[in-house]
């Protein structure tokens, strides 16, 4: 699944493809990805 290519660009996709569908989702998601940095 998660390839050595590289991270940014798969998760930039997804983002693309989430903010799509909403913004809130989206920063939802995104959170869960990166493990909530904050």
């Amino acid at each position: 699944m998660i390839e050595k290519t590289s991270p940014i660009k798969i998760v930039m996709t997804k983002v693309k493809l989430m903010v799509n569908r909403s913004g809130e989702t989206l920063k939802g998601n995104i959170k869960e990805m990166t493990g909530d940095i904050r």
